[in-house]
């Protein structure tokens, strides 16, 4: 596959980033900035393709936008694109087979929305330290779980819903996570 400049990478971000924010209702980049809780000279420099996010905002980028981080980068148009087999004749590798990743955009950020809210409340019933401490250990449970709904979708929903840590725990949060999972599961009925 050819390397594509950074330039071009970066311009194709700005892109999907401005497109997205208004499609998600989000008509003026400062409104987007306040509920991102960064100055908006930082984020038009994003849209303008000047500098890129660090990942931490990505994923809250992704939060604001209901979208996967795959979705946001584009490499979800790339996996539509890629065909059923490679040319020798092997079939396709597992990603492009996963039920969540079949089943469309709306559905995977849906899917990354309910594995965000789970890791979310998993960390604050459990009691885990403090996010300052590690900026990264949200994002990695909450791809951790995004994986695996991917894979065994049913069966992860099965465990999130098990878990003895949501028993206890604020019910507002409790509700949300619960429609996150009907959504979802319903979703992947269909």
């Amino acid at each position: 596959m050819p390397s594509v400049p950074a330039p071009a990478v970066r311009a194709e971000f700005a892109r999907r980033l401005r497109t997205l924010r208004a499609q998600r209702g989000f008509e003026r980049a400062r409104h987007f900035a306040k509920a991102l809780g960064i100055e908006e000279n930082r984020y038009t420099r994003y849209e303008r393709a000047e500098v890129e996010p660090n990942l931490s905002l990505i994923f809250e980028i992704c939060q604001q936008l209901a979208v996967t981080p795959n979705e946001l980068m584009g490499f979800a148009d790339l996996e539509a694109q890629r065909p059923a087999a490679l040319g020798d004749g092997r079939p396709a590798p597992r990603s492009e087979a996963r039920p969540a990743a079949a089943a469309g955009p709306d559905l995977r950020a849906l899917a990354w929305q309910l594995a965000s809210e789970a890791a979310h409340v998993g960390a604050e019933l459990r009691g885990s330290a403090p996010l300052g401490a590690d900026p990264l250990r949200l994002v990695r449970d909450t791809g951790r779980l995004y994986s695996r709904l991917e894979q065994d979708p049913f069966g992860t929903v099965a465990e999130i819903v098990d878990d003895p840590a949501f028993e206890d725990g604020d019910a507002e949060r409790k509700v949300k996570l619960a429609a996150l999972i009907e959504a979802y599961t319903a979703g992947m009925s269909k």
